[in-house]
């Protein structure tokens, strides 16, 4: 995260000067408080989530996952708008699904390329077309990048445990996507 916000503030910087790095401050520091629900529900659906996984329990890990998201929105709702909670809500528990399952290169993978490849990617790109406003809009972009990576992932994870397979190998994945 630390390495993010360097980021930001490099090009924020560079481009925008104090107001810009003082904008993206706020924002960020009301983005921690939008997702601490968010972040406490993770926590607690993670031993739930493995414990039932572990045990064979594939329409509880299902369950547990489902709730816990529309709760984790709900909550979150009630601290900002929809739309950012649900990005944010819903990737952050995709990541928490997969480490819980014991599937850390699904969680990684989500969290590389949303916060690594598409968001730096986006903020040098969009900056050099938009000015500073392609900063700002770097992150919403990254956010529904990894919004559609985790349904693509999250879909056929659920797959496979219907068919009660629980040896996912990324070959696996591979094969599924291209289903």
């Amino acid at each position: 995260m630390g390495f993010i916000a360097l980021v930001y503030n490099s090009q924020f910087g560079k481009y925008g000067g104090d107001i810009a790095i003082s904008i993206y401050a706020v924002i960020s520091s009301i983005m921690t408080f939008v997702i601490m629900p968010a972040s406490r529900i993770s926590q607690v659906i993670q031993p739930i989530i493995g414990f039932n996984y572990s045990a064979g329990h594939n329409e509880r890990v299902k369950e547990t996952f489902t709730k816990a998201t529309l709760l984790s929105v709900g909550v979150t709702a009630l601290r900002l708008n929809f739309i950012i909670t649900l990005v944010l809500g819903f990737v952050m528990l995709a990541t928490t699904l997969f480490q819980s399952i014991g599937k850390p290169t699904a969680s990684s993978l989500i969290t590389l390329i949303r916060q690594v490849l598409a968001l730096i990617s986006f903020i040098i790109i969009l900056l050099k077309f938009l000015s500073i406003n392609g900063i700002f809009l770097a992150q919403p972009i990254s956010d529904f990048i990894a919004v559609i990576l985790s349904l693509i992932l999250i879909k056929i994870e659920f797959k496979q445990l219907s068919q009660g397979d629980f040896d996912i190998t990324l070959e696996k994945y591979s094969e599924a996507v291209r289903e």
